[in-house]
């Protein structure tokens, strides 16, 4: 009797024990559902996103388009430019042709995504591609006060790179360092060629970044407590995009600065190896 008693006891407790695995059981597939149903909504929306960047990029190769036309039109004119209005010409086609390259590169869907973007490897003199970026950003450094020093030695300097994606590294740094720097600052951009690398390094004397939110620095819509010296709005995608690039041309990107003494960006290229 007593056996029989303790083996029913037994028998109780494990059909409770069933019962509560029962219940877990089905909680799980519950749960599991819902990520399924999550994930399927997170990738609808990267598809949307996919959908509005391309639509994005393809409205503005008309008006690109427009503006080129029109460039044509002003150079074929029979009064003849002055110097400076030609100087002005040349370089709205240089930008424009940028501009144009960067699309199609947008266009290639999933420009976000680095297994989808097309790396177009070339060699290039990266002391011409950091010039270009400065002087790109001059009038606007100089509508907010802010003086740009550019440094550079040994140049050219032959790097093999995607020129779009050096040049997008670049701006997005440079960008930052204006946006970040107060009226009567100086950003310093320097060009030094290491034994198989070369560094270009973007100095400002803005807030700089905490220790604590360094670590969130790369991470992509990053918000961080420092706020742009002239209002501006900032998504916090710049500095991811920085560094997927990098990665995509095998160079790297760190930051060195310290708070309340500016930030320092540094990165890092390999030398083009065939032209040492």
């Amino acid at each position: 009797v007593q056996i029989v008693e303790e083996l029913t006891k037994t028998k109780n407790s494990l059909a409770k024990s069933h019962s509560n695995l029962t219940k877990k059981n089905v909680m799980l597939l519950a749960k599991q559902k819902e990520i399924i149903k999550q994930t399927k909504q997170l990738q609808e929306l990267n598809e949307d996103k996919d959908y509005i960047i391309e639509v994005l990029a393809h409205d503005l190769k008309e008006p690109l388009n427009s503006i080129s036309g029109l460039i044509d039109l002003i150079s074929r004119d029979e009064n003849k430019l002055s110097d400076s209005q030609q100087e002005c010409v040349n370089y709205i086609k240089s930008t424009l042709d940028k501009s144009k390259r960067l699309l199609k590169k947008i266009l290639q869907k999933g420009e976000l995504d680095s297994n989808k973007i097309k790396v177009h490897l070339e060699e290039a003199d990266i002391c011409g591609i950091v010039q270009n970026t400065n002087d790109l950003f001059l009038k606007n450094a100089e509508e907010k006060g802010i003086s740009i020093v550019l440094e550079m030695e040994r140049c050219p300097i032959p790097v093999l790179t995607d020129t779009v994606l050096s040049a997008q590294i670049f701006q997005n740094i440079l960008s930052n360092s204006i946006k970040f720097s107060p009226s009567g600052s100086t950003v310093k951009i320097s060009v030094k060629q290491q034994r198989t690398n070369v560094h270009i390094k973007f100095e400002d004397q803005g807030p700089g970044i905490s220790e604590t939110e360094q670590k969130l620095l790369f991470g992509r819509y990053a918000k961080l407590s420092s706020k742009p010296a002239h209002g501006e709005s900032s998504s916090g995608l710049g500095l991811s995009l920085v560094k997927r690039y990098a990665e995509l041309l095998n160079s790297k990107i760190r930051y060195e600065g310290k708070e309340g003494t500016g930030a320092i960006f540094i990165v890092s290229m390999p030398l083009n190896p065939e032209s040492k």
